[in-house]
């Protein structure tokens, strides 16, 4: 066996660099694992600071070091640099090793050499001593693998075993592992955490840093590099032995977040071979994604897509992203490939695709997926259909405002002949915007320029007559609407048309309610669903709620709950969130007529919580006058007080003339029974307006209530309070990073285990339909390495971090799932502050005066910090946007009001504002103009060298010119 010299740099730690940053948590993990007498392996791709990190913290220690290179495969050579380098290391160390190595002439002498040494070691190293052995993987082989297995067996307890490598030892590390003998850090633990990339980056602002460590998966070369040296130390060390054709496959590759196999034929015209995805896993160039999906590593991938965009024929990349986005849509992740083909400069096909889908969407309550698609899709949302469908869409979430304001310019773009039907739309749309308002003059007047260019069109024809009973009904002509219905149902018997004779029909059965005939009610309702049988279309489908709440009229509350329960079933199957709210609305109705007053409110807690998700003002003063129901129901008329003025407040108007009369007969009921001075005179407004408008059924139970009612007051006008009657079961904050309580107790982070949890129960608070498994790996997971059985973990954990005794094998009562889909439970009280947050915007839409200050100050107020800052999935980062644009309208809506009533308060509503959007032109602009008409030029210099530092900082570009020349001028 022939020896050879081995060079001082090998036997000594690299240099330590200036801005190497001292690693605390880590160096106390070797710390633990030294003094537990383990072993350790830190395995992880190049520029993860392995070297750096053991130098540091080996040098207060007894430490022999050893570098190794392609030339110490060989076991003489590998023997060489260990006997070596303790004798260099360890002061009066000597062994019987050398001379063997001197005198040995056959590879298997090297048991003998390597017994010696370990013989030695045992006997002369009392103290304990650090052996460590960097780039293990350039000297790895069968061999020298087979040498390292020996050491991790039989190195005596004083001498433990440190091994850096991009790849670990072909060995078994797991018996070692099991028998706690072997520590083994990963790249998940030498990723910087938040704490080491602030001390890193002590410039940036907080709320940027999840955001940083995302786009460099932590890597630590990335976080301390120039972007130059950045891509020249990718180039040299991650992909410098990457063949050629891989290379090229991964540079198009660069142009997806995530792939798995039909993805990648997509892109590549093939899938990557099994040799092709070992060779990336293995060079830590690919990492897994889920079961079959796997991503690029997000600093390879950001140079390689630059790489592409910049050097890739434009042709070659329209084609490439066209190909992308179709395979998203084809894989039912349209808003994916929508994005793909906005960005790419296919607008013209996204825009027709979403055309395409955009009604069929809508029809199956699609809501959150379609306004997704329309926002990203922007300006080109100026096309004709897509504007009349997304007025459908504002319309159906009851925000008519904007409703009318997208009809109106759908009528403004129609022209010529082929627009004909769509402006006519457009006009229905407005005319039934109108008509839930209230604005009944309005409504006709919309309906009769609809008149004039439907005429041909029977579906339009039929729609009109729909609306003009609708109108009639509204307007206190019942008989007059029930001509309109007729002629609607027998015009759609004509033309086939079953979907407007089922729709006429329900109407008919609102007549009929409205006149107190609840028989022929209920035969409407069960004609309706016979005629609508298999159509998810959420217009029909309250045919069945409706036909509940009639069997609740008709003192049959045990059939009217098993009807709702099944109505309920149904509008869950077709995942329509309004409707749902009104079927538990109804169940709770049914359930408080049988005395179970705790499921009533189960369910009218879930429909609240549904009716705020969704902005459904109408449902949630419904659901309001629900509870007030169920507080009289309960003798708690402090209670049903404060609900009544909840509905008053939500609806704008308590009075009878302009309120909804359910609404105010029950609030004659509460005043009566709790015997307030005003209450006579209010019932008996109410039975007036009941009969005026054709209302019999509440007009005669009005005057059966004042009958019964004493002449004189009774008990004292109580006082209105809208405080909660109990305190939620779950509380649950997203603004400024997730926080979640039980009972008013926060949940401690090992109940959760796994961010992954929290990330679902957000992900579920916000979209109440819920989500299959796939989806949820898909939207929920986005970019994640999650496989289906860390999915199952997941939810398990997120169940029982939500009840902590919940036993194996029992249901959950919060995450449940049905017919593939998991779901939180629509009838748990839970609390949600962005829920909290739209809640007070819409009180500020609905409110006048100081009562709408209060409510914007109160949403500013909850506006927390970003909507879960912590996480960047493509469905966090829309709902962050909206969440923001709707705080900083509130900000612009309260300055107004401020600079009226309390101008004093201007500048600081300006600086909060600066907060939630620190690069915003406008604000930034105010500010300083404010500084500078008070005469405070230091402050606005100050306010713009703020500004001018985030937009470098966040941006790299200066603010715009005319701020600077505000200041300077």
């Amino acid at each position: 066996m022939i020896t050879r010299k081995v060079p001082g740099q090998k036997l000594a730690p690299p240099p330590s660099w200036p801005r190497a940053l001292r690693r605390s948590r880590l160096e106390s993990a070797l710390d633990a694992a030294i003094a537990a007498q383990q072993h350790v392996t830190l395995v992880a791709g190049a520029g993860y600071g392995k070297s750096t990190l053991v130098a540091a913290w080996s040098a207060s220690r007894t430490c022999v070091w050893t570098t190794l290179d392609a030339d110490d495969a060989e076991l003489d050579a590998f023997l060489t640099v260990l006997v070596v380098a303790f004798e260099r290391a360890l002061p009066g160390f000597c062994t019987e090793a050398r001379d063997l190595l001197l005198r040995a002439r056959d590879r298997d002498a090297a048991h003998a050499v390597l017994a010696a040494l370990l013989a030695d070691l045992d006997e002369q190293c009392v103290d304990p001593v650090v052996l460590v052995i960097d780039d293990y993987h350039l000297a790895a082989s069968p061999s020298t693998d087979a040498l390292i297995a020996r050491l991790l067996k039989y190195l005596p307890p004083a001498v433990r075993l440190v091994i850096l490598a991009r790849k670990a030892p072909e060995i078994s590390l797991a018996s070692l592992q099991a028998a706690h003998r072997l520590c083994v850090i990963g790249e998940a633990e030498l990723a910087f955490d938040l704490v080491e990339l602030g001390a890193l980056h002590p410039d940036q602002p907080e709320g940027q840093l999840p955001a940083l460590a995302r786009a460099t998966g932590g890597w630590p070369a990335a976080l301390g590099m120039t972007s130059e040296l950045l891509d020249a130390y990718v180039d040299e060390e991650l992909l410098a032995r990457t063949p050629a054709a891989i290379a090229a496959a991964m540079q198009r590759l660069a142009v997806v977040e995530a792939f798995d196999a039909d993805l990648c034929e997509d892109v590549l015209g093939a899938p990557l071979t099994a040799a092709d995805l070992t060779f990336l896993l293995a060079e830590r160039l690919v990492t897994r994604h889920g079961q079959d999906r796997f991503m690029l590593h997000p600093v390879v991938r950001n140079l390689l897509l630059r790489r592409y965009m910049a050097s890739a024929p434009r042709a070659e990349r329209q084609a490439l992203f066209e190909r992308v986005g179709e395979s998203y849509w084809r894989n039912d992740q349209p808003l994916i490939g929508l994005r793909y083909w906005i960005g790419h400069g296919h607008l013209a096909l996204a825009v027709g695709r979403l055309r395409d889908v955009a009604e069929a969407w809508l029809a199956e309550g699609r809501l959150e997926a379609l306004a997704s698609a329309l926002e990203a899709i922007g300006s080109a949302a100026r096309d004709l259909p897509l504007l009349v469908i997304q007025g459908d869409l504002y319309r159906r979430w009851g925000d008519f405002a904007a409703a009318d304001a997208l009809y109106e310019q759908a009528v403004a773009v129609a022209t010529g002949e082929a627009a004909a039907t769509w402006r006519t739309r457009a006009r229905l749309g407005q005319a039934q915007a109108a008509a839930a308002r209230g604005n009944i003059a309005l409504a006709r007047q919309r309906r009769a320029e609809a008149a004039l260019a439907g005429k041909q069109d029977g579906r339009l024809e039929l729609d009109a007559m729909n609306l003009d009973g609708g109108l009639a009904l509204l307007g206190g002509a019942t008989e007059e609407a029930i001509a309109c219905f007729e002629a609607a149902a027998r015009m759609a018997e004509r033309l086939g048309d079953a979907f407007v004779l089922a729709r006429a029909t329900h109407n008919l059965g609102i007549c009929f309610i409205r006149l107190g005939e609840f028989e022929r009610a209920l035969a409407s309702y069960d004609a309706a669903m016979g005629l609508a049988s298999g159509d998810a279309t959420p217009a029909i489908w309250m045919s069945p709620i409706n036909r509940a709440l009639v069997l609740i009229h008709l003192d049959r509350p045990a059939e009217a709950e098993r009807a709702a329960d099944a109505a309920l079933a149904l509008v869950r199957r077709f995942k329509l969130a309004r409707e749902e709210g009104y079927a538990l609305r109804v169940l709770g109705f049914a359930k408080v007529r049988l005395g179970s007053f705790e499921p009533a409110a189960a369910c009218f807690d879930a429909a609240e919580r549904l009716a705020r998700a969704a902005g459904d003002e109408l449902g949630l003063a419904y659901t309001l006058n629900f509870r007030a129901e169920l507080s009289f129901a309960e003798g708690d008329l402090e209670g049903a007080l404060a609900r009544i003025a909840e509905v008053a407040l939500a609806m704008g108007d308590a009075s009878v003339a302009a309120g909804i009369l359910e609404f105010a007969q029950v609030r004659a009921k509460v005043m009566l029974a709790a015997g307030l001075p005003e209450a006579r005179s209010f019932a008996s407004a109410l039975i007036v307006r009941a009969l005026d408008t054709g209302y019999k059924h509440i007009g005669e139970s009005t005057a059966r209530l004042l009958e019964r009612a004493p002449e004189a007051p009774g008990a004292p006008c109580l006082e209105l309070t809208s405080s909660l009657d109990r305190r939620p079961e779950i509380e649950v904050r997203c603004f400024g990073g997730f926080r979640a309580y039980r009972q008013g107790t926060q949940i401690p982070d090992r109940d959760w285990q796994t961010v992954r949890a929290k990330l679902l129960l957000a992900y579920f608070l916000h979209f109440p339909e819920g989500a299959t498994k796939a989806q949820l790996l898909g939207e929920v997971f986005f970019g994640e390495e999650v496989s289906n059985d860390l999915m199952n973990i997941t939810i398990l954990r997120l169940r029982k971090a939500l009840e902590p005794d919940l036993e194996r094998g029992q249901p959950s009562r919060f995450v449940l799932r049905a017919d593939g889909r998991y779901a939180f439970n629509a009838q748990a009280h839970v609390q949600v502050d962005t829920q909290d947050f739209e809640a007070a915007l819409r009180g500020a839409r609905l409110a006048q005066g100081s009562q709408r200050r209060r409510q914007l100050e109160r949403a500013i107020e909850l506006y927390g910090g970003e909507f879960l800052p912590e996480h960047n999935g493509p469905w966090v980062l829309l709902l962050r946007q909206r969440l923001q644009d709707q705080a900083l309208e509130a900000c612009r809506q309260l300055i107004a009001i401020y600079d009226a009533e309390a101008p004093r308060l201007t500048l600081g509503l300006l600086q909060r504002a600066l907060e939630i959007d620190p690069l915003s032109e406008t604000f930034n602009r105010e500010l300083i103009l404010r500084y500078i008409e008070a005469k405070e030029p230091q402050r606005a210099l100050q306010q713009f060298e703020i500004c001018e530092r985030r937009y470098k900082e966040l941006l790299d570009i200066s603010p715009p010119a005319d701020l600077a020349r505000l200041v300077l001028r």
